[in-house]
């Protein structure tokens, strides 16, 4: 009966299906999401933001779910709980209204931000702001991206590589030698959405003192096919030749050669091969000699 509702009800529908979102069962209280998020009302969307408060984990998920499926109507009530709903509520209502990209959730999100506790709900709030890509929020992430807690630190880095602003840099490239993990992989690649500066920056990082730190840098270059365009510039006149001698000597050097053996063997260009190998061997001859 909710299911059919939510395809051939309209508004009037809204209370009785609303009520079934507190019934015992998870599946029905599922369906009753669904329908409500067909129908897409403000006063369905209410329902749904009120049950982000709900004690189980995946009916709460469920519910963020179909909020995003209403879209801006929801936007309201998502605010609404982002302010004064439980701290799971909270947190989902901000991941939602960063997924909607919804720019008058800025100034929420960023009192949310500004709250001590709990790290989780302040994490989610940079990561949101991230998503909607106001860059008048940098200078609130930056300051994010010394939070105590890790896990708003590595959401702020990824944050800023959404908004992709080169001023950044450095705040990420302080962000590559974090003493947590999860945080320096994070700022290694948002490194590497800011386009020719961040990569320059990221294969700057191949000559760190810190080992996991290089590492970190060469692998995002090999993810995001950065090493393998260098390689296919090594003979390209200019500056941009000269970048990427300089990228792939560094590489050597840190020692992240498997990736470049196994592309001197495979490269189906004879020219590039070529490049590629007496760039790798005058990288190795310069290390002998100092």
């Amino acid at each position: 009966a909710a299911e059919n509702l939510g395809y051939f009800g309209g508004p009037e529908a809204v209370g009785p299906i609303a009520r079934l979102l507190q019934d015992r069962d998870e599946t029905l209280r599922a369906v009753a999401a669904r329908a409500l998020a067909r129908i897409g009302t403000p006063e369905a969307a209410e329902a749904l933001a009120q049950t982000l408060n709900d004690l189980s984990e995946l009916t709460r998920l469920r519910m963020a779910e179909n909020l995003e499926r209403i879209g801006p109507v929801a936007v309201g009530p998502l605010l609404d709980t982002l302010g004064r709903g439980t701290p799971p509520g909270r947190l989902l209502a901000a991941r939602v209204l960063g997924n909607l990209r919804v720019l008058e959730a800025g100034p929420a999100l960023r009192e949310a931000l500004r709250e001590e506790e709990p790290p989780d709900l302040r994490a989610q709030a940079a990561l949101a702001l991230g998503k909607i890509g106001n860059p008048d929020d940098l200078p609130t992430l930056v300051e994010a991206a010394s939070d105590e807690a890790w896990p708003v630190r590595a959401l702020a880095a990824s944050a800023l590589g959404m908004i992709g602003e080169v001023s950044t840099i450095p705040t990420l490239q302080r962000l590559t030698v974090d003493r947590e993990w999860w945080v320096r992989l994070n700022a290694s690649r948002a490194l590497a959405n800011l386009g020719p500066a961040g990569e320059r920056a990221l294969a700057g990082l191949l000559e760190a003192e810190d080992r996991y730190t290089r590492d970190r840098a060469a692998a995002t270059l090999q993810e995001r096919g950065i090493t393998r365009r260098a390689v296919e510039e090594l003979d390209a006149p200019g500056e941009k030749g000269e970048s990427a001698r300089a990228m792939i000597r560094a590489m050597v050097r840190a020692g992240a050669v498997r990736y470049l053996g196994r592309l001197a063997r495979t490269l189906p260009d004879g020219g590039v091969r070529e490049a590629l190998e007496r760039t790798m061997r005058e990288a190795r001859e310069g290390g002998r000699e100092s």
